[in-house]
């Protein structure tokens, strides 16, 4: 394990902004990840696990702290099954299972950050979430040092929300994601469709903190509640919708 000083937090934002972490380590493997956990303790540091970097934005002031730079990497194909590593880029995977001939995650296709943190968001897109193909999900606890493994209905999935989001106290080390025979390449047609729409509609070559606001439900609110908000009416895009 090689901890560094004063990285530029920068360098892992998509939104390019972040001053320096005081300390920062690459973890590859589960025990770097005890290794790293266990030099923060021992010197007294606050730590912070970082994914892919797409949803979150750095202080300019930096990270008096240890940042732990989640790269445990893997992804293996077993029948429909996917046993993949939460590190590993979400596109990429998705790639993976559709050389299978497999379907499940196309609408993830071009869905920037790891697999650890769509699964700890529950992230979805054009009707799908992470919740409708996770079998099961490893995690360790960060304070006991504890690996637990969760089925499906034991990880709280919500909207854009999973237990290891609310309870905070754990990394999501890998999952097994459940997917569908594709013989007919639809699959494929779909995620690449998926993948146009963003570039059409998406500068995907500037700066970006990822989607800002929740869709709320508002068949709960009142007439003088609803004037506040903008209402999801039709399939164009909306940066602070109703549905």
């Amino acid at each position: 394990m090689n901890i560094l000083n004063d990285v530029r937090l920068a360098e892992y934002s998509s939104y390019k902004i972040g001053g320096p972490a005081k300390y920062f380590v690459i973890a590859r493997t589960i025990e770097e990840v005890k290794e790293a956990i266990d030099f923060a303790k021992a010197e007294g540091l606050k730590f912070f696990i970082l994914g892919g970097g797409t949803n979150l934005l750095f202080s300019d002031e930096g990270y008096d702290g240890l940042v732990i730079k989640n790269e445990l990497k893997g992804a293996d194909i077993s029948g429909q099954k996917l046993i993949v590593k939460s590190g590993e880029n979400l596109t990429l995977t998705v790639r993976k299972t559709l050389e299978g001939n497999l379907a499940g995650l196309e609408w993830a296709y071009g869905v920037p950050g790891s697999v650890g943190g769509a699964i700890r968001g529950n992230a979805g897109a054009y009707g799908g979430e992470m919740k409708d193909s996770v079998l099961s999900v490893t995690s360790i606890n960060l304070e006991t040092g504890e690996v637990i493994k969760r089925e499906n209905k034991d990880c709280d999935f919500g909207y854009r929300n999973s237990i290891f989001k609310q309870n905070g106290k754990e990394m999501i080390l890998e999952a097994e994601i459940g997917l569908e025979k594709d013989e007919t390449g639809r699959a494929n047609e779909i995620a690449e469709s998926h993948m146009q729409q963003r570039k059409d509609r998406h500068p995907l070559d500037k700066p970006c903190a990822g989607s800002t606001f929740k869709n709320v439900d508002a068949r709960g609110l009142s007439d003088e509640e609803k004037k506040n908000l903008s209402l999801k009416t039709t399939p164009s895009r909306s940066y602070r919708s109703v549905i």
